[in-house]
This record gives C-alpha cells, sequence and structure tokens, in this order.
C-alpha cells in the first residue's frame, strides 16, 4: 500500500499553516515546518523584513500587540507601526546597521522603542533586531515585547516614592517646627516652677512647694521629649551634622558611667565599666558617641530589676571598635527586637518600650549609628538579658 502524495496547491496550504505532514519530522522540510510554526506561535511579536523595510513575516503575536491582521500588513512598510516623529530615526539606524559589523543589537539599549497600533493608539515596547543573509538578501528580524504593563508600575512606584519623601519631608518639618515652639514656653514654665519649688519669693505651704516641683518634673519630661524629637528628625531630614573626631574611649567611657552611677544606685543595681585597652580611639562626634551609649545605658538602668547588673565595655575588632552595654534584665522576644527600634513604638511587654518613655532613644540610637556608618546590634531573649553593641570605625 502506497502513500498517497500531497496535490502541489496542498502541499503550500500545509506549508502555510506549519502542520504539513508529507515530510518526516526530522527532515529538512519538517524541520522548517516545525520551526515556521514555533516562530508563528511564540509569545513576543516578530516581524522580518527585507533591506526595504517592507513587512515579509508577522507572527500571531505581532497581530494582537499591533491589531492588525497579518495579511493588512505583509508586503506594506514597517513605517505604520512607528510613530511619524520616529520615522526617519528609524531608517537613519537601519541603514547604519545594515553595514555595521555585528549582526543583533537591543534597541532599547539606544533608546526607548515606540511602537503604533493600528487604531493610532502608542505603546513602549522592549526590542533586539538581527540581521541576516538569505540568498543574497539581508533580512531583518525584530522580535518586541509590549512592556506598557511595566513602565505603568514603574511610574507608579516613582510616584508613591516621591508623595512617601515629600510626606517625611512635611512630617520631619512640622515635627522639627513643632518642637522649636515648644521649647520657649517649657523653658519659662521650667524657670517659674523652680521659683515656686524653691519659695525664693517667700515662704509657701509645702503643698504649693510639692505641687511646684511636680510642674517642674513634668516640664523636664516634656523638654526631654522635644530633645528627642529635634534630634530624630535632624538626622531624618538630613541636616543633622557630625563633627568627627579621633575621640578617645576610655574618658568616654568613663564620662557616660558617672553620669548614669546614681540612677543605678537609687534602682539597686550594679554598674561597671571594663577599662578600655590604653590609646583605644574612634572615629566620631564625640556628643553623638556620649548620646547613643547614654541612650543604651539608660534603657539598660530603667528596664533591669533591682540587684541586676549592667556593664560597659569596649574593644577594638577589625579596625572597629565594639562598644558593649549588657544587662541582667528580663530580655527582648525575637519577634520583637526590629519592631522596638522604631519611632515611637512601646509596649509594657517589651523591656525598652515601657510606658516610661515615648519609643524614641533605640530609633535615635540606631540614625545615629548609620549616620556614622556603623551598625547596632542587639542580642537578647526573655529571662537571658540584653546585650547591645555598637559597631563604630576606629580613630
Amino acid at each position: 500500500m502506497t502513500s498517497k502524495r500531497p496535490r502541489q496547491g496542498d502541499e503550500a496550504e500545509c506549508r502555510g499553516s506549519c502542520r504539513c505532514r508529507g515530510s518526516a519530522p526530522d527532515s529538512p522540510a519538517g524541520l522548517d515546518a516545525r520551526f515556521a510554526e514555533i516562530l508563528r506561535i511564540a509569545p513576543d511579536a516578530i516581524i522580518t523584513t527585507g533591506t526595504d523595510l517592507a513587512i515579509q513575516l508577522f507572527n500571531i503575536s505581532a497581530e494582537r500587540m499591533f491589531g492588525y491582521r497579518a495579511e493588512e500588513v505583509i508586503g506594506r512598510p514597517l513605517d505604520i507601526l512607528i510613530p511619524d516623529r520616529y520615522r526617519g530615526a528609524h531608517r537613519g539606524h537601519v541603514a547604519a546597521f545594515r553595514t555595521a559589523p555585528y549582526t543583533s543589537r537591543r534597541m532599547d539599549d539606544r533608546a526607548e522603542v515606540v511602537g503604533l497600533r493600528k487604531d493610532g493608539s502608542e505603546f513602549p515596547a522592549a526590542a533586539s533586531v538581527s540581521k541576516q543573509e538569505v540568498s543574497g538578501e539581508t533580512i531583518f528580524t525584530v522580535v518586541m515585547m509590549d512592556i506598557t504593563d511595566r513602565k505603568q508600575a514603574e511610574r507608579a512606584l516613582i510616584a508613591a516614592r516621591n508623595a512617601a519623601e515629600v510626606a517625611n519631608l512635611a512630617k520631619s518639618k512640622f515635627l522639627a517646627t513643632m518642637s522649636h515652639d515648644l521649647r520657649t514656653p517649657l523653658n519659662s514654665i521650667l524657670g517659674f516652677a523652680e521659683i515656686i519649688a524653691d519659695a525664693r519669693l517667700g515662704p509657701l505651704d509645702a503643698k504649693y512647694r510639692e505641687y511646684g516641683r511636680d510642674i517642674k518634673r513634668s516640664g523636664e519630661h516634656l523638654l526631654a521629649l522635644v530633645s528627642l524629637i529635634l534630634d530624630l528628625t535632624a538626622v531624618e531630614s538630613g541636616t543633622a551634622r557630625l563633627a568627627r573626631e579621633s575621640v578617645g574611649v576610655a574618658p568616654v567611657l568613663g564620662e557616660c558611667a558617672h553620669l548614669l552611677a546614681d540612677a543605678a544606685m537609687r534602682r539597686g543595681l550594679t554598674l561597671t565599666v571594663t577599662p578600655a585597652p590604653e590609646g583605644l580611639s574612634v572615629h566620631a562626634d564625640r556628643r553623638a558617641l556620649i548620646q547613643i551609649l547614654l541612650n543604651l545605658l539608660s534603657n539598660a538602668v530603667a528596664y533591669t530589676p533591682a540587684g541586676g547588673r549592667v556593664a560597659l565595655s569596649a574593644a577594638a575588632e577589625d579596625g572597629n571598635v565594639h562598644f558593649r552595654i549588657a544587662d541582667t534584665g528580663p530580655g527582648i522576644a525575637p519577634e520583637d527586637l526590629l519592631r522596638i527600634q522604631e519611632p515611637f513604638v512601646r509596649g509594657e511587654k517589651d523591656p525598652y518600650k515601657s510606658t516610661h518613655g515615648w519609643g524614641l532613644g533605640l530609633a535615635i540610637v540606631r540614625a545615629l549609628v548609620c549616620l556614622h556608618g556603623g551598625r547596632l546590634d542587639i542580642d537578647s531573649r526573655p529571662g537571658a538579658g540584653t546585650r547591645a553593641t555598637v559597631i563604630l570605625p576606629a580613630g
């Protein structure tokens, strides 16, 4: 039994549809048919032209992308797919590419490619083009991908980022302005409260003197909050300036321990300072460094139960200075370690964020450490105390 050979018209139909069964799959004709079908259904738009830029091939994805059927564009100039304002430049690029030594290039490496649909709408595209000599003729093959969604996502991301930056600057400006405006009346309140508490203008009833001391304490509390807000907004807005110098570590440790000694004693804690190695220095702003260590020490002292220990030390490691503050307090749950370093985050279950504070101390510490190009590490777990390590460049 012999197989029936397809008629001449049938062969043409098979080649056009890429489903010809007249050739073995691995024969040249079978491979050509297979590649033609792959080209036809490829997910990216594929268009070929000759040197005259007349369209020779226009696959299904190109039809979807541009809104034309293949029979509408075959033989027509490629210009119909390009906005008028780009056509002259495009012809120049094609002419240069034709004589160039390379055989392919990504069009979007040069500039954004813009396509023109049948309905007149434009869209951005990522494209590549290659050239090949076929029977003495140069064939250009363009592969395109519509990137409208990607461009829209990029624009949305940029808009969101710009809006966030504007909102953040507005917040920082508001907080800074508010804080400055609060300082002047607060200083007056503190002055008058001190006069009352000390009965400087004459004898006062004991109750009035007690009220005067309460006013003074409340004012100092509020003034401390204002100062913290100013420090944080200065760092966030980029207006904070560091006066870096070579700072001796031993004197800084001694000063911090001296300032916290009374508070530790009142809470029944043991505060120990390990002497720093002789000559050890750090490249830092001295005032900011003391603020960093005092904030961390204050946290340790405030939240370590009576009878506990707080230790301060410093050592040189790998070209940096590691400052360590360790306590025997209740510790911090792993899931809370990052959260408590955000501004205005607090909670009684977090030893560093009780209702005694405003949730600013660690945020300022981290901001100042980052401003120095350093790193803050906090190692803790419930029931095992906390160790904070500040790593700054050696001086």
